[in-house]
Parts: structure tokens; C-alpha cells; sequence
């Protein structure tokens, strides 16, 4: 962290690592990035880190450029893990680097909460103040990166980070060390697709008690984990996407989405009673969901009344 340049990327063969810093989204964003990523491509390390805590700003048009160097790879698998740094600086155009990311990779979020939340204002315009001398900094502009209804101060983090002034003092670094060294710092999502839904269990039970301390951390979005138990039920990992389903409807259990992710995968698995038990919370919840239709043929056909 004590790097300040605006780019720079670094293999670490011995950890099977490959470690990106970008501090500011410039003219050559989008090339630095497919410059380190085609690197990356030959060297296919397990672990593959990008660092956008000090990412101040920048040219925001530049970012889809960057993405697409990501989104083209998603299906060679050059790297097994991918993972984002973002931290108290990120800000402005580095949100928009890290959002974009977030939304279309598959990806773990270590850290702090970046400097703004995904729908913030930006742009910052100069006016000068004639009477103080003063120049007061004004934002013109809102972006929103994320749903309207999104009013979380607080950017998403999946394992929670803090660095002391002794630890950047003696050029430690507890996100970076802590992935090279091994330990497990994975998405909940990213556990269940590689370990299954039970190990995804496992790391939530330990990570709920062990994250309560910091204020700003939350569990992890119902979309993503509904969207992960899709891919698991598509990927005839049955047991694995009931576990995980089970999970989320436990976390988030108000939402009817994530209890009908539920009943489909138990229906899926030739468990119709549990199944009908989950379309039935779906229908307590909101029985006018864009679903509804569908959920009262599947209890006509078991011969049964919802």
C-alpha cells in the first residue's frame, strides 16, 4: 500500500499469485489491464488480486474497456480465485471499477467499504468562494450503479478488514498476506461453487459471529446467493443448491424470491413435499408474486391445496 504509482502488477510465483494495483482510472486503463492479463493468461495463477483501495478517480468511460478483459476470460479460467481490495479511498470513478466487477464477475470484496456508496454523487465542479479566497468543491452529478431502492451507506465487503498504523508501518498487509498465505478468505458463493453448500454453511457460522464488530459489514446479497444456487441446480449439484438455498432463506427470510430459489431446487431433487412446503412460504409472503400462477399448478398437479 505504500505504492503510489499509477499502475503496476507483480507475478508471485511461490504463492501461485498474480497481484494488480490501480490507483488512478486513466487513459491507459483498459491497456494496463489487458498488458497484466494476458501475462496472467500464460502464467493461469490460482489466486489473482485487484487492488483498487488507493483508486481515487478518474475517467470513468474507461472502466466497460477494463471489464470486458474480465468477462472474455470467463470461460478459460486462467485464475481460480479472483478477489477485490477496496478500501476508504476508493472513490468516484475506482467505485465504478469496483462495481463493475462486482456485477459481472465472480468475485470476492476484502476490506473497508469504499469512500461512497454505489448510488452517490460525483464530479466534482470548483466554485470560488471571492469573499474567503476559498474553493468550495461542489458534486453535479449522481450515479447510480445500483438498484434505486439501495440506501445502503456501506459498499459491499465479504471479509472485513482493518489495517493498523504499526502494519503499514512495517509494510505488512493483512488482506494481501492472508490470501498468499492461504487462509480462507472466499466469498460465501464462491466456497459453494467450488466446496459445496455445506462448506458455505460452515464459513457463515464462523464469519457471523467473528464480522459482528464491524458496523458496516452485512451478509452476503440474497441475489447473489440465489444466483449461485441457480448455477449449482444447473450444474446438477442438487444437494449443494438446497443447502445453500436453505442458508439463504435462513439469512433472508422475508424475501419470497429466495424461498422459491428453495422449493425449485427441493422440486428439482424429487423432494415435492419439502418443495411444496417452501412454494407455500412464497405465497404467505406475497401471493400475488410474478410466480403465484405457476407455484398453485404445481400443488393442483400433487393433488394437493396450497
Amino acid at each position: 500500500l505504500m505504492n503510489r504509482w499509477q499502475f503496476t502488477s507483480k507475478s508471485l510465483p511461490l504463492q501461485s499469485a498474480y497481484y494488480i494495483q490501480a490507483n488512478f482510472v486513466g487513459e491507459n486503463f483498459a491497456q494496463e489491464f489487458r498488458t497484466a492479463l494476458k501475462e496472467v493468461d500464460g502464467l493461469r495463477p490460482r489466486r489473482l488480486i485487484v487492488d483498487l483501495r488507493y483508486c481515487f478517480g478518474g475517467d470513468g468511460s474507461r472502466v466497460p474497456a477494463m471489464l470486458r478483459e474480465f468477462i472474455k476470460r470467463e470461460e478459460s479460467h486462467a485464475w481460480k480465485e479472483l478477489y477485490l481490495l477496496t478500501g476508504r479511498r476508493t472513490l468516484s470513478a475506482g467505485i465504478m471499477a469496483a462495481q463493475a466487477l462486482m456485477d459481472n464477475t465472480t468475485i470476492t470484496v476484502l476490506g473497508e467499504p469504499m469512500a461512497a456508496p454505489v448510488n452517490s454523487y460525483g464530479d466534482a465542479q470548483s466554485i470560488p468562494l471571492s469573499r474567503t479566497g476559498l474553493h468550495l468543491y461542489l458534486s453535479t452529478v449522481k450515479h447510480q450503479l445500483g438498484k434505486s431502492t439501495d440506501i445502503n451507506p456501506f459498499s459491499r465487503i465479504d471479509i472485513p478488514a482493518q489495517m493498523s498504523f504499526e502494519e503499514y508501518a512495517s509494510g505488512g498487509d493483512p488482506l494481501v498476506d492472508a490470501i498468499l498465505r492461504g487462509d480462507e478468505m472466499r466469498s460465501l458463493p464462491v466456497i459453494a461453487l467450488t466446496d459445496g453448500g455445506a462448506m458455505a454453511r460452515r464459513a457463515w457460522e464462523e464469519r457471523r459471529t467473528a464480522f459482528a464488530k464491524f458496523h458496516w459489514w452485512s451478509p452476503p446479497q440474497e441475489l447473489d446467493l440465489r444466483r449461485t444456487c441457480d448455477q449449482l441446480r444447473d450444474n446438477n449439484q442438487l444437494a449443494d443448491a438446497i443447502e445453500l438455498c436453505k442458508l439463504n432463506a435462513e439469512i433472508n427470510p422475508s424475501i419470497w424470491n429466495v424461498w422459491y430459489n428453495l422449493a425449485n431446487a427441493q422440486l428439482a431433487a424429487g423432494h415435492l413435499a419439502e418443495a411444496l412446503t417452501s412454494y407455500r412460504r412464497v405465497l404467505e409472503i406475497d401471493p400475488n408474486n410474478s410466480n403465484a400462477d405457476e407455484i398453485r399448478r404445481v400443488f393442483e398437479k400433487a393433488g394437493t391445496r396450497f
